[in-house]
């Protein structure tokens, strides 16, 4: 059995708290929030699954640009993050991968669910803050779900997660 400092505990703990930053500032619109999981330099990268093309942010303003892309196909979103696995390479650095569920309701009205791979993460430690420096999305299932009223009503569309609460 290998043992993890306290060093890596609270790096990861960190880290965490860095990938909740991108989920929640994606599902509750909140821009800044989002680009407080990215340094400056950071590189999103999202395949084809997502609207008619890849879509790609470079830095804090392209970043920004792609997830107001986002925002403007969907009325809302929610994630549901599971199996991070965070692995601390060097000082400084720590690479990772996780899945999620994302539900939401695009512009148009309709319920939608993804099954979404980020296989890559690489993030940084600089200036005492852990971060985002690439994030590769794969989305491997992209479904519109039919009589969407109530899973509309009961995911919170125009409430807690919805524009209507910007």
């Amino acid at each position: 059995m290998s043992s993890t400092s306290i060093e890596d505990l609270l790096a990861k703990d960190a880290i965490n708290s860095c990938l909740n930053n991108y989920a929640l500032g994606m599902d509750l619109r909140n821009a800044d929030r989002f680009r407080q999981a990215w340094h400056e330099d950071g590189v999103w990268e999202i395949n084809s699954a997502v609207g008619d093309r890849p879509l790609r942010g470079r830095g804090h303003a392209g970043i920004t640009e792609t997830v107001h892309a986002l925002w403007a196909m969907q009325q809302l979103v929610l994630h549901a993050t599971t199996n991070h696995e965070i692995h601390i390479t060097s000082d400084g650095r720590a690479t990772g991968q996780a899945h999620a569920v994302v539900l939401g309701v695009t512009s148009s009205g309709a319920v939608f669910a993804d099954a979404v791979v980020y296989p890559e993460d690489r993030l940084e430690l600089r200036d005492g803050t852990w971060r985002l420096t690439y994030r590769l999305v794969e989305v491997g299932m992209h479904a519109e779900l039919p009589d969407s009223a109530l899973l509309q009503l009961f995911i919170g569309a125009g409430g807690a997660f919805g524009p209507a609460n910007k």
